[in-house]
């Protein structure tokens, strides 16, 4: 009886140890759990950190590369870099906001922005302009730009020399009755011709920066073709066209212009040869503007246009001389004046569609109290057959007068 009163305790001191084990085991496994997720966490925010660090050293890493390789690509003063989820480098209000770094991170930063203020500073400074002292570099260079070019690295002294050469031909073909004397009724011959128009050698240039200058020469002029009184050609000495002198800048007024140079009237007589649309000027250049002079006279002039360019003006005084060589003698001058307005201008398309007007008057003396009017045949030849029509006190011969053709 007692054996198995104590047998039955054991079995039943057994059952309950065993139960009590499960049970304790499975408290210990739920209270585990809990325990776990803190863990878990911490090492979450472990890894977003690092991952944080690790895109902002991307990041400076690749602004310090663009210091190294190409300093005017950063972003102004301020502006901070951050890496996109593409791993390009954007500026940071682009991107949304991302968790603070270290305080290492932070020191960077702050460095890596203090680097960006000097070196646009040093940028500003060495892309500004730099002073210098005018005339302090004479070292000239040259190139090639329609002529020789020499100029300083500063620009401020400037000289080009260049020319142009112009060569007329004339040759006919009538019916020989026309040529027969004009005593019948013809023309008499009219020989082919050759003729050098123009042959000019130009130097001009630019001094202290406001000071221009041009001396030109037609070599030209040196041969003179047969007249009634000259029955051979007649030699002189090559004649300058443009010799002068020009100050800029000047405050209101603009510009101050001494020497020999063209007066400031009619659009055509200002236009350089080497521009107009027909071969020759109209009938105005001989008969006002330029008849025996080429269009030089000496004389004193200032002249300017608004910022606009869209209005002209000029006015001088000039001595009221008739030949090519600046030189009149009395007291004759002329006071000359011109205005320009182009209300219409196109850009786009560089002035193809332009409306121009201008108005230019001139007072003239007469030079040595002689006055010549007169026009020359519509074509130039030095054959001798285009006899000059209109009024002149002296005579004007056959062909070219004495002097240039044309300026």
């Amino acid at each position: 009886m007692n054996r198995q009163f104590l047998a039955a305790t054991l079995v039943a001191s057994l059952v309950l140890a065993a139960i009590g084990f499960r049970a304790a085991r499975g408290q210990s496994t739920v209270q585990l759990q809990p325990a776990a997720q803190p863990q878990g966490t911490d090492l979450q925010a472990i890894q977003l950190r690092l991952e944080q660090q690790d895109a902002e050293l991307k990041q400076l890493r690749a602004q310090v590369g663009a210091l190294r390789s190409e300093p005017h690509a950063l972003p102004p003063v301020g502006e901070r870099m951050q890496m996109s989820s593409a791993g390009d480098v954007v500026p940071a209000s682009t991107v949304s906001p991302q968790p603070a770094g270290t305080p290492a991170v932070f020191e960077l930063r702050d460095r890596l922005t203090s680097l960006e203020k000097r070196l646009d500073a040093n940028d500003a400074e060495a892309s500004g302009p730099k002073g210098y002292e005018v005339g302090s570099d004479l070292k000239m260079s040259a190139s090639w730009k329609n002529g020789v070019q020499f100029q300083s690295a500063n620009k401020d002294f400037r000289m080009h020399v260049g020319g142009r050469t112009q060569f007329d031909i004339c040759m006919f073909d009538n019916d020989p009755a026309l040529l027969v004397s004009p005593a019948v009724g013809g023309i008499g011959p009219q020989p082919d011709s050759l003729d050098m128009r123009r042959a000019r050698l130009r130097v001009d240039g630019t001094m202290y920066e406001t000071v221009d200058w041009v001396v030109e020469y037609d070599f030209a002029n040196f041969v003179s073709v047969p007249t009634t009184n000259v029955q051979a050609p007649a030699t002189s000495n090559p004649a300058f066209t443009e010799v002068d002198i020009t100050w800029t800048q000047i405050p209101v007024l603009g510009n101050f212009r001494a020497g020999n140079f063209k007066e400031p009237i009619g659009f055509e007589h200002l236009e350089s040869d080497s521009f107009l649309d027909f071969m020759e000027r109209s009938y105005l250049q001989d008969f006002v503007f330029g008849p025996f002079n080429g269009g030089y006279t000496p004389g004193l002039a200032f002249f300017n246009w608004t910022e606009s360019q869209h209005n002209t003006w000029g006015i001088g005084i000039f001595g009221n001389n008739d030949d090519n060589f600046g030189y009149s003698l009395g007291n004759d001058y002329a006071v000359t004046g011109r205005l320009t307005w182009a209300p219409i201008y196109d850009e786009p398309s560089d002035g193809r569609y332009v409306f121009h007007m201008g108005v230019a008057g001139s007072a003239r003396g007469a030079d040595e109290n002689i006055v010549r009017l007169r026009v020359r045949g519509d074509r130039f030849d030095n054959s001798g057959k285009h006899a000059a029509s209109g009024l002149d006190a002296k005579p004007a011969g056959l062909g070219c007068p004495v002097g240039p053709c044309a300026p």
